[in-house]
């Protein structure tokens, strides 16, 4: 009887053990591909996607990405602006120019910027493309995909996942 109890006592420690063992099934994902021009563009200061809803059954919807060089003298920022529909869901995919029934990107609030390190800057705003937003499960864990062309040129493409600082009102 020692021995069965013994036995059982060691095989409850060893699934106990490998239960703790088992790798987590996290949905956090971090992920970037993002690219302007074909550089690579590294987000690494505060990122976020802002939402202000209004009453009325629309709002707006600002993802702001922005990369910092170490020295301080080179800022790059990527601002999308898109139409905010449903006050609880902002996934899905956002058009410029419109497409008939889907969500749009507002022209004249998307662009990129530019700041050096001689106090000037520049901003080219959006002349076509497309950005996809999907939730990946954490809070605020999303994954940005864009390809949009600028008014002067710039094509930004890529995706971008990470936990985002997430303002929805």
């Amino acid at each position: 009887m020692k021995k069965a109890v013994l036995v059982l006592l060691v095989l409850s420690v060893y699934c106990v053990g490998l239960q703790s063992c088992k790798k987590k099934d996290n949905k956090e994902k971090t992920e970037n591909s993002l690219k302007v021009n074909g550089n690579k563009f590294t987000p690494n200061h505060r990122t976020s996607i802002e939402g202000k809803y209004e009453n009325k059954g629309k709002g707006e919807l600002t993802i702001n990405l922005w990369e910092i060089s170490e020295n301080n003298k080179e800022i790059k920022q990527i601002i999308i602006c898109t139409e905010y529909l449903e006050k609880d869901n902002i996934e899905g995919k956002y058009y410029f120019p419109k497409k008939d029934g889907e969500k749009v990107i507002i022209k004249n609030k998307t662009f990129f910027k530019e700041f050096n390190n001689n106090n000037s800057d520049t901003q080219s705003n959006i002349s076509s493309g497309e950005v996809s937003i999907s939730h990946n499960g954490d809070k605020d864990n999303y994954t940005i995909s864009i390809n949009i062309k600028t008014d002067d040129g710039h094509h930004i493409k890529g995706t971008y996942s990470n936990n985002f600082s997430v303002l929805l009102n």
